[in-house]
């Protein structure tokens, strides 16, 4: 884990802004991170699940046919965007919220996925942390996040991104929470590292 940028770039209007471009450009949500998703919900089993940071994630829509008593959630801190989905996707319950601090109850989830979002934390533990008072004992909860961005940061066209990560860094900081495991994801353009952590089955709050 190693910082790769020291100026957060990271705005509720940046994100507003680039991602009703790019929903423009694909006339949707974007397509090309479906495999990553359905990858990355594999161990959902049904109950509430929880794209956290969902950007323009299709995740709930890609699981909803499925699992049709499962409840689906999306929160995101542009609000442009998260009104934008909600007139789509009702299906959905949308919410514009920061995801360090949102307004869910401890222990509400059974699978949380957090998909390319950790890498902009000013403080990626915290992101984990507030992850799991959310998450069930039992539960899952999911990060994918670019391979070694510190190596081909040239390639990068992310500017938004404060941290780079490699293969163990999960286990580090995921491990005092539950199982870990975690892999290098290779179908899509840049490898991406995607982790899995089981939380242990207690009931206290973290």
């Amino acid at each position: 884990m190693r910082r790769i940028r020291q100026e957060n770039r990271n705005t509720p209007q940046f994100f507003d802004e680039s991602l009703f471009t790019r929903m423009k450009r694909y006339g949707g949500l974007n397509p090309c991170d479906d495999e990553r998703f359905l990858e990355m919900s594999r161990y959902f089993k049904g109950g509430k699940f929880l794209d956290l940071g969902i950007g323009d994630s299709s995740a709930g829509l890609l699981l909803k046919n499925k699992f049709k008593d499962a409840k689906f959630y999306g929160l995101d801190f542009a609000p442009k965007l998260i009104e934008l989905l909600k007139e789509k996707h009702p299906e959905i319950e949308y919410v514009v919220g920061d995801c360090l601090h949102t307004p869910y109850e401890d222990n509400f989830f059974d699978y949380i996925i957090a998909g390319e979002l950790i890498e902009h934390m000013e403080n990626p533990e915290d992101l984990i942390k507030e992850a799991m008072r959310i998450l069930k004992p039992d539960g899952v909860f999911v990060i994918s996040t670019p391979e070694r961005e510190d190596v081909t940061r040239e390639k990068a066209v992310d500017f938004t991104h404060m941290w780079s990560f490699e293969l163990g860094d999960f286990e580090k900081l995921m491990g005092k929470y539950g199982k870990v495991e975690e892999f290098v994801f290779t179908k899509e353009t840049f490898p991406k590292i995607i982790a899995y952590c089981w939380k242990n089955g207690s009931t206290k709050t973290l």
